[in-house]
């Protein structure tokens, strides 16, 4: 191919983050084995997997990609949730119902990201990951992926970039440049590659600006031991089947009340007796204290007094999630306002050589449970065709499609404003609550209609290129 806009040019494809939709862009142009490509990430190698206790819902098309079109062996990766457990935050956590969750699977992140290192750099990662050298060095090695065909460069971040209609030229911040033949923001809501991008896309009178959803979230990883009998009595409450007594990993909800108001949530990871759980509640502002931390989405790792604090909110409970708090040390607890964007009608890519995936095009509330879903499934989308198409042109207009932006600006605003009923104290709110997810049929209470976005993207893809499943 000697057309100057080739995807098939010696220079690689640059992508910026190691989070699951970097990853997973990287092992689609991995398995197709012939496009070059460099996964750059600014977080020291130590710590791309740092387990914050974030973890994600995998809605059936992004299960699909993984399993079908990849190859993957996720059951064996992935915790399977066999019911939903659902309650009231207040008073002892009374059950309003149980339903089963029609095989849903999640994931929390570092198992994610060390899932696909392990495909991407096989044995070798292993070994990055028991080396107990020099800490410099490990921090900022840079590795070959199996097929030779790709590199993985940690503790560097993206500076600035410069594209023409040849090429992408990336600076990064150690004063080194790679020139591309396409870049893949891929860096998350508080995205470098982003910065830069809506600088030459926006119009005068436009901006960029979060938008803050009202909603402070508190989410931990919390290991029940077996000396610890109250937190074990109280969590088994959840996972086991009243009627049999059989252990049934489940999903567990609680809804708030007008006195009590807010949401919790709780899901057993891959780890026996380890359980992520996350807290939201109202607030008018976001939390005074953030970090540069890009696996907590900006939000910061609590001390001491924090967790006071924290304990002094959750007073009203019920026992659960007083213990559940209780029992966590405040490392292992992060605390982060909800953000979306306000103006949701900028594009996600130039049309020239750059695109925006995941919470760097689209950030969300996670209420929908489409963040990392939407993530995974813009990055096969994109991967593919730029292993499929000509060139870069013609794949970033084929991504940056208007029925997609649509379709995911629907999801964004019902995250919203679900998000905003899940955390109200308003009696009626609460009731109605309540009353849904006890009477709804249990086929809707676990279907995953924001998934809808995804399956249609992907169909999309597979009708234009002709690829079958």
């Amino acid at each position: 191919m000697t057309n100057k806009d080739s995807t098939t040019t010696t220079n690689p494809i640059i992508i910026v983050g190691a989070g699951p939709a970097g990853l997973l862009a990287a092992l689609v142009l991995e398995q197709h084995g012939s496009v070059p490509f460099v996964l750059i990430e600014r977080a020291a190698l130590s710590k791309v997997c740092s387990n914050t206790g974030s973890g994600f819902d995998l809605a059936s098309t992004a299960m699909s990609i993984m399993k079908d079109s990849l190859g993957l062996p996720i059951e064996d990766a992935f915790p399977r949730y066999d019911r939903m457990h659902i309650a009231t935050l207040d008073g002892n956590g009374g059950t309003i119902r149980t339903a089963p969750s029609v095989g849903m699977y999640g994931a929390s992140r570092s198992t994610m990201q060390h899932f696909f290192l392990q495909a991407l750099l096989g044995e070798k990662w292993k070994e990055i990951q028991n080396d107990d050298g020099d800490e410099k060095k490990r921090n900022t090695t840079a590795e070959r992926t199996l097929s030779g065909m790709g590199e993985l460069r940690c503790g560097v971040g993206v500076s600035g970039y410069e594209e023409t209609d040849e090429h992408v030229t990336v600076q990064l911040e150690d004063g080194t440049e790679i020139v591309g033949a396409a870049l893949l923001g891929c860096d998350g809501i508080h995205s470098s590659v982003r910065r830069h991008m809506m600088s030459q896309v926006t119009e005068e009178g436009e901006d960029d600006q979060y938008n803050f959803c009202n909603i402070s979230c508190w989410w931990g990883k919390t290991e029940v031991t077996k000396d610890d009998e109250v937190l074990q009595k109280l969590v088994n409450e959840t996972q086991t089947d009243s009627a049999t007594g059989a252990r049934k990993p489940s999903i567990a909800t609680m809804l708030g009340t007008r006195k009590v108001p807010g949401s919790f949530y709780m899901i057993p990871t891959e780890h026996e007796n380890v359980y992520n759980w996350a807290l939201c509640m109202s607030a008018r502002d976001p939390p005074t204290k953030s970090s540069d931390d890009l696996t907590r989405r900006g939000g910061f790792v609590l001390d001491d007094a924090d967790k006071k604090q924290l304990q002094q909110v959750a007073r009203g409970f019920c026992p659960l999630v007083r213990q559940l708090i209780q029992e966590t040390p405040s490392d292992k607890m992060t605390n982060v306002g909800l953000f979306d964007r306000k103006n949701l009608d900028l594009p996600y890519s130039t049309n020239k050589r750059v695109a925006l995936l995941g919470d760097a095009a689209h950030p969300q509330s996670p209420f929908m449970g489409q963040g990392c879903n939407m993530a995974l499934v813009d990055a096969y989308v994109l991967a593919t065709r730029l292993c499929r198409q000509s060139t870069v042109s013609e794949v970033l207009r084929a991504y940056d499609s208007t029925s997609r932006r649509a379709s995911v600006n629907e999801v964004i605003r019902f995250s919203r404003q679900f998000g905003n009923y899940s955390v109200s104290n308003h009696w009626f709110t609460c009731w109605a609550m309540r009353m849904s997810v006890k009477y709804m049929p249990a086929s809707r209470l676990t279907a995953d209609d924001g998934d809808r976005s995804n399956h249609d993207f992907v169909k999309e893809l597979h009708d234009d290129l002709g690829i079958v499943g």
